[in-house]
């Protein structure tokens, strides 16, 4: 079991806060060159494709950097006072321990620490944006200021078309009338909707990793999880 980090944007935040979000997908770098029609399973720290009559068939590659039983403390896109927007990402609360600090998260909410760190007020109200300083991206976030942790609890190795309606729920992707929302990367008539949560995770994919990408059908590792809403290191272990 390991800490780790990862990364999302303020829409999958909402999703992890709102509880619709307990599956993450991420694809696996290099893209393995494997026949098609194989299983896949862990064996001895690698990932190997096991062919129908149980054969290894093709190289191993290196397992997903996620392992079960990681906790993972999600980076998301935040600010903080403007007063205190000179200051690096790492500064904002080593410098402000004697008066406590407050910072705003893009997704909605935000986190007041008191005078010397005793006390941490988290919101996670998706109120109007404070009059708060500049966006910090969430690859600045220090581990102080995350306000979620995951516990992973299942790792897979599948293509990414192999998801299933269920799963694709499980991804966050939201509901929206009586269908499924659209995330922009089709043209399509504003008051329509996705048929199925499956097409609205094409779509949400194609919105982050580019229009195509989910035609190119790439393996994934597949994380499975369930959230804490607190900074993993005020959980008790």
């Amino acid at each position: 079991m390991a800490d780790k980090f990862i990364s999302y944007s303020s829409p999958m935040v909402r999703a992890l806060l709102e509880d619709r979000k307990t599956n993450t997908r991420r694809a696996l770098t290099p893209q393995p060159d494997w026949i098609e029609e194989v299983q896949k399973t862990i064996v001895h720290g690698l990932v190997w494709p096991i062919g129908s009559l149980g054969q290894q068939c093709g190289a191993p590659i290196k397992k997903p950097r996620i392992e079960v039983g990681d906790r993972l403390w999600v980076k998301e896109d935040w600010r903080t006072f403007v007063s205190l927007d000179g200051l690096k990402p790492s500064e904002v609360w080593s410098k402000n321990q004697d008066r406590g600090a407050g910072i705003a998260y893009e997704a909605g909410g935000g986190l007041a620490i008191s005078k010397g760190g005793k006390d941490y007020h988290y919101s996670h109200e998706r109120d109007e944006m404070p009059p708060f300083g500049k966006l910090r991206k969430s690859r600045f976030m220090p581990k102080w200021a995350s306000r979620l942790t995951l516990i992973v609890s299942e790792v897979l190795v599948q293509r990414l078309e192999d998801i299933s309606e269920a799963d694709a729920i499980a991804e966050g992707v939201e509901r929206d009338r009586d269908g499924w929302k659209q995330y922009g990367t089709v043209t399509l008539d504003p008051s329509a909707v996705w048929a199925t949560a499956k097409d609205a995770y094409h779509d949400l994919w194609d919105s982050i990793n580019g229009v195509g990408a989910w035609d190119d059908n790439p393996w994934v590792a597949t994380y499975k999880f369930s959230v804490i809403k607190e900074n993993i290191d005020r959980i008790a272990v």
